[in-house]
């Protein structure tokens, strides 16, 4: 009962931060979530997989990435997917637009529903698919264990290590090297909830998305590479607990702050 209650809790949550951050009424969330995509033609799979007619070029690269990207999430979180997401391939604007509300972004993954991909913006923009898909396979991983609006540095964070990048490919380390060195950075904490994930924003750091993405991913890395056990253990707890400041306290004497002084040091 207490897995069914988390579920539905986290449901409502993601529709109130999709519509604040998309803005966009409650109604148009929920219509977004439950739209049928079985309108759209099936690719022949194993799993439920959608795809818009003109997108056979992507389609491919799915068909190729998705096992590969499903291995390198299950070993990097730790265990294994609880189901396969349906995935929503769309080429054009207006199929995006009625599967995605944050129509901007690459991708989306709305709970532990459904993985939408912009392949119209991919394309315009050239950007790969693979680490895209890999990066909101992380999110569908922790959302279908009703793991959800943790820090956002580190749930984006998370991801764009996991993926080797995926949605941070506009700004390189290198780049996010200097950027940290000058002081234009972000600050982790381990505030938590939908209240908090709705305005820790970017901008607030004085820093653009593309660069929030790297540096959070970046410090990721970091957790991971220096202390592996340590890291294992935090996602452990982080599944066990459903807070990462439960998870943090229970595997860190150091706080995200202190870790994140020691990593920007290191550069």
């Amino acid at each position: 009962m207490l897995k069914y209650i988390l579920k539905i809790t986290l449901l409502f949550s993601a529709v109130l931060i999709l519509a604040s951050l998309s803005s966009c009424g409650t109604l148009q969330v929920l219509n977004v979530y439950f739209q049928d995509e079985t309108e759209l033609p099936q690719v022949p799979a194993d799993y439920p997989f959608y795809a818009e007619a003109g997108s056979e070029d992507l389609t491919k690269i799915v068909l190729e990435t998705f096992p590969k990207s499903v291995a390198i999430v299950e070993q990097r979180m730790g265990g294994k997917l609880l189901k396969s997401p349906t995935i929503v391939l769309c080429r054009s604007v207006p199929c995006y637009e009625k599967y995605a509300l944050i129509t901007q972004a690459m991708g989306e993954t709305m709970s532990d529903h459904r993985i939408a991909l912009n392949g119209e913006k991919l394309l315009r923009e050239q950007r790969d698919l693979r680490p895209i898909l890999t990066h909101e396979l992380v999110h569908f991983y922790w959302f279908s264990r009703s793991v959800g609006f943790q820090p956002r540095w580190f749930e984006e964070g998370l991801a764009v290590w996991a993926s080797a990048g995926g949605g941070a490919d506009k700004v390189s380390v290198a780049e996010a090297t200097l950027a940290l060195k000058a002081g234009k950075q972000l600050v982790p904490h381990l505030e938590e909830g939908f209240f908090k994930y709705r305005s820790d924003r970017a901008e607030d750091y004085g820093i653009e998305w593309q660069m929030f993405y790297r540096q959070a991913g970046m410090f990721v890395e970091y957790l991971a590479q220096q202390d592996a056990v340590k890291f294992k253990q935090l996602l452990t707890e982080l599944e066990k607990t459903r807070s990462l400041q439960a998870a943090w306290s229970a595997t860190y004497t150091a706080t995200p702050v202190q870790l994140w002084a020691n990593f920007v040091k290191s550069l």
